[in-house]
């Protein structure tokens, strides 16, 4: 978009000879509805003659010239004559055309419903985080975005130039393009018409091989066959070692490591390669070489798409065999050195096309699906690539030393092996991406009455939770190596379920999401519902065996709807009716027999239409109320109806939950998922018939896209999941304290002003304060917290700690007052009934009548010093003080009432979003001793009697061990973030490993019993 406004800056003050027509085009990620509803709809769609589609697959580098045309050779011409800096190959649009590549852009769209010509660009570089939250403006190469718009500008004045006098016409419009860019240096492109009609391409090979056979006779031709073989079978030998790596942990690691992945499959290809060259004893390689090029050329030259590809086999045969005829006629080093540079320019394109192989590949693997290895994906690429290399190159391979070669390949594929068994595929910038949603299954069915009416009654099926994911690795990965693992009750999702998989699925992707899995939930609320109308009918008096369904769907935006079976649908008027009332009048006048009988073809994974986001009824535009609506001829029997809604930026209680746990790793470096977007679903699914009919509804999803593994990718995998024991309690900062610095403590009032003892002696953080000295009472004063932090500048490191305002106990860190401090903060959580008891009964502190920051005046007292009674029973009191927690976790300004009273439960739910967002460590009051040693095992620091000691001499023992009676009272407000605290504390625990028993040698140098 900001090219795309760029450029109309620029045209705005360099008005084009042409008009330019600017389609801002947000439908992209739902299979391109709105460039299908702007070509096939708007007036302005007949008179353009030409697109420019911009693309991306990742956040930078090169803009990629990857689909031009089709036919229209004017516009390669218009690239080639106007563009600067050409980076283009017509093999990516062979590929693209015969479907290796996966993928759709809206230049498909324009192509084959507006019958548009154009240029098709993309931006490959860094797809890990394409289609991320991490998308963002500090991933993004802001040298390609400039270069892209260039680009970009450049064509479009090229194109305005050729149209300025017309559209083209003649072999300009009919001949397709074969093109290339050299180095981007200078761009390459001629008629494909040239290559194949006229027989450029195939002269030229047969010309070449016919010399080759008549010197080097049948030799040539098995030379030609043997290097051919040997080529398979390294191919081969790399596509199999990818499947071993995917059943072993070291899955998807290369994926995640491109820079292993020529270590892990490029030693099989050439392994095997070199084997089968030194068993099969091939001849005449020189030859024999040339000739395999020359026949991969004839070959890829007889069909009109392929014949895209065949110009680099074709300048892999031509200039070997220029060259190798004018070495006869010279002296010997000279000929050599003429045979070495006519293979330069084969290999320079060789390598432009294994670095744009590599720059797509790897990423591409972690969102191709959980049905193809990705390892599989990248071995088959090396052992091509390595393949070609050797195979067209023969006569440099016949003079190395097979032998050394083959140990040294050998010893690096298993050295590189091992080093994967140690490696996490998932890092910060390069995530795994994780579905989840929150689905619920219902059911109607339709008894048919007389004059095809019918009555409807719906039950509930199941809900849950359905997860999934969207690499070969699947959900295994969060299974065993996320500390919260998959949603609790979770099994294995029935993907042959119903017609679809009974899950809502937003694209026709069934095969592409298998191996999910389900856990029972209660049903999510729903924005709206989906309506559903169905009525029978004969089709004409005396036909039994016919019938018309006519179906009306009403509902959100966004629906979907899955007919199956799709054999049985001869005739249907799909998208003919524009609303629910042309629907009634037509359902007993419409004359069945002018239906069209033009019908989409079945899908491939189902026998059935799978029909894509219509408009609903919630937001109506230019009158249509319906989101489907159609009549259907079909015969008599069962028919099978799916219904989906997504309700977009939807969400519930039970995904933000989930969402939670899983965000709450990240301080803690071991799992994180990552929010694109919540979208929910209504679903349904039925058995309509003709007689008995059944159809759906589906409810409600909220869909959490990508989920990540974070940056420590160094250590082995046991290091990021196995239980680890608290080392000697290390005086050394960790590797997480350094991760988490500064430090920043978060003081609930009556939750451990103790804390700060621990913090200020932990390695690094204060170097001023001796472990000896404590923080308190003695020291200090009665405000011995406030003391610490108006010496903190001075005696602690601001780099390691981040100082609390002096005269501000209780930090507040709501709205955006937390974001600086967003992975940094620290803090104590307590039982919020046993604190808001120990305010009430605080010996020192007045937190009855404090109204402005609590904590900061002192009760009064009687002459004996001591404090007075309060004038307002516990149960007054402990009203206003709910919710302490998640007022400071919510609020910004305590002079603002901050008592529970105004609280809700949203506020609760963003104050556990919070804690387990934001916060690397979170104690519990009720365990200190517990916590302390947690504290030190994730942050180093040996333990201190002073980091377990008694800091208000008002108490007796620590706060956190008096116990009040606090009859019936509990606080609905922090009861739900403590329990969240609990949680975090717990799984903390036990990833590190952290029990009494652990805990000993702790508790032991701290000198507690």
């Amino acid at each position: 978009m900001a090219i795309m406004t760029d450029l109309l800056r620029l045209m705005i003050r360099q008005p084009m000879p042409i008009d330019v027509i600017f389609n801002f085009n947000g439908g992209e990620e739902v299979l391109m509805p709105a460039a299908h509803g702007f070509v096939t709809s708007h007036p302005w769609a007949k008179s353009i003659c030409a697109q420019i589609n911009l693309e991306a697959a990742g956040s930078g580098g090169r803009e990629l010239l990857f689909q031009a045309g089709p036919s229209n050779r004017w516009i390669a011409e218009a690239y080639k004559s106007y563009v600067k800096r050409p980076y283009g190959s017509s093999i990516t649009q062979a590929l693209f055309h015969t479907g290796l590549i996966p993928g759709e852009t809206d230049f498909r769209i324009y192509r084959d419903f507006g019958d548009i010509p154009g240029a098709d660009f993309a931006v490959l570089t860094n797809g890990w985080v394409y289609h991320t939250w991490r998308d963002d403006m500090d991933h993004l190469d802001f040298r390609s975005v400039q270069r892209y718009g260039e680009t970009v500008h450049e064509l479009a004045l090229g194109i305005a130039s050729k149209l300025k006098e017309g559209r083209p016409s003649g072999a300009d419009v009919t001949d397709s393009a074969v093109f290339f860019d050299v180095g981007g240096l200078f761009f390459v492109e001629y008629a494909a018409s040239l290559a194949q009609a006229q027989q450029l391409h195939i002269a030229a090979c047969l010309v070449i091989f016919s010399a080759l056979a008549w010197t080097g006779g049948l030799g040539v031709l098995l030379s030609a066959a043997k290097l051919l073989l040997c080529a398979v079978l390294s191919i081969i030998s790399s596509i199999l070692s990818g499947a071993f790596v995917a059943h072993t942990p070291a899955a998807m690691v290369a994926a995640g490591h491109p820079e292993l992945a020529p270590f892990l499959f490029g030693p099989p290809a050439l392994m095997s390669f070199l084997g089968c060259f030194h068993l099969l004893g091939v001849a005449e390689v020189e030859k024999g070489s040339i000739t395999l090029a020359a026949l991969i050329c004839l070959a890829l030259s007889a069909s009109p798409i392929t014949v895209m590809a065949s110009y680099l086999f074709l300048i892999w045969c031509v200039a070997p065999a220029l060259a190798l005829a004018v070495a006869s006629i010279l002296p010997s080093v000279a000929a050599e050195l003429l045979m070495v540079g006519s293979y330069i320019l084969p290999w320079m394109l060789y390598v432009q096309m294994l670095v744009l192989g590599l720059d797509f590949l790897s990423p591409l693997t972690f969102r191709s699906g959980t049905t193809i290895p990705g390892d599989v994906v990248i071995g088959g690429f090396y052992g091509l690539m390595t393949a070609l290399l050797l195979s067209l190159s023969a006569q440099f391979v016949a003079q190395i030393r097979r032998r050394d070669v083959m140990v040294v390949s050998a010893a690096i594929f298993f050295l590189s092996l091992l080093l994967a068994f140690q490696l996490f595929p998932y890092s910060y910038d390069r995530p795994k991406r994780v579905f989840q949603q929150h689905v619920a299954r219902s059911q109607a069915t339709w008894q048919l009455l007389p004059q095809g009416k019918s009555s409807v009654q719906w039950e509930d099926m199941e809900h849950g939770l359905w997860t999934t994911a969207m690499d070969w690795n699947n959900v295994a990965t969060l299974r065993h190596f996320s500390p919260y693992g998959l949603p609790a009750r979770s099994q294995p999702h029935n993907d042959s379920a119903g017609i679809y998989g009974q899950v809502p699925m937003p694209f026709p992707m069934k095969a592409f999401l298998v191996g999910g899995s389900w856990a029972p939930r209660s049903a999510p609320v729903l924005p709206s519902k989906i309506s559903l109308d169905l009525h029978v009918a004969e089709w004409s008096p005396g036909t039994p065996q016919m019938r018309q369904l006519h179906v009306t769907a009403k509902g959100p935006p966004q629906m979907m709807m899955v007919l199956s079976p799709a054999s049985k649908v001869l005739r249907w008027s799909y998208g003919r009716y524009e609303r629910s009332s042309d629907v009634a009048e037509s359902k007993h006048s419409n004359d069945p027999n002018l239906l069209p009988r033009g019908l989409p073809r079945p899908r491939s994974d189902c026998d059935c239409f799978f029909l894509l986001f219509a408009e609903g009824g919630s937001r109506p535009s230019y009158g249509r109320a319906e989101a489907f609506n159609f009549t259907a001829l079909v015969p008599a029997g069962e028919m099978h109806l799916d219904i989906w809604a997504l309700h977009l930026e939807s969400t519930s209680p039970e995904l933000e939950y989930e969402e939670g746990q899983m965000l709450s790793q990240r301080a803690f470096r071991c799992f994180v998922p990552l929010l694109l977007e919540a979208f929910a679903f209504d679903r349904g699914w039925g058995i309509p018939g003709c007689d008995v009919l059944a159809a759906s509804h589906f409810a409600d999803s909220v869909g959490v896209d990508t989920a990540e593994f974070p940056q420590e990718v160094s250590n082995s995998l046991l290091q990021h999941v196995a239980a680890r024991k608290p080392s000697a309690f290390s005086s050394e900062p960790t590797q997480l304290l350094k991760e988490a610095a500064p430090l920043k403590f978060m003081h609930t009032p009556k939750c451990g002003s103790s804390f700060s003892n621990v913090i200020a002696h932990t390695p690094g953080v204060c170097p001023a304060v001796p472990s000896t000295l404590a923080l308190d009472f003695d020291n200090f004063g009665q405000f011995f917290d406030v003391e610490f932090w108006i010496l903190c500048p001075e005696i602690c490191n601001t780099k390691m700690l981040s100082c609390n305002p002096p005269m501000y106990k209780h930090e507040l860190f709501g709205e955006d007052l937390i974001n600086p401090y967003r992975g940094h903060l620290v803090t104590m959580v307590r039982d919020p009934v046993q604190r808001i008891a120990a305010s009430y009964n605080d010996p020192v502190f007045d937190f009855v009548n404090d109204v402005s920051e609590p904590g900061t005046r002192y009760r009064k007292t009687d002459s004996s010093g001591n404090p007075l009674p309060h004038t307002i029973a516990f149960d007054e009191f402990a009203t206003n003080w709910t919710g302490m927690v998640t007022t400071q976790l919510t609020r910004t300004d305590w002079t603002v009432s901050w008592s529970g009273l105004y609280l809700s439960d949203k506020d609760a739910q963003e104050a556990i979003r919070r804690l387990q967002k934001d916060f690397v460590f979170v104690g519990i009051v009720e365990q200190w001793e517990l916590s302390m040693c947690l504290f030190r095992t994730m942050f180093g620091g040996n333990c201190f009697q002073n980091d377990f000691m008694d800091t208000r001499p008002g108490f007796k023992g620590r706060s956190g061990e008096n116990k009040y009676d606090t009859g019936n009272f509990h606080d609905p407000i922090d009861g739900v973030v403590y329990h969240a605290a609990l949680e975090i504390f717990e799984s903390n625990l036990l990833k590190y490993n952290v029990t009494e028993t652990n805990c000993q040698p702790c508790y032991k140098a701290a000198g507690l019993s």
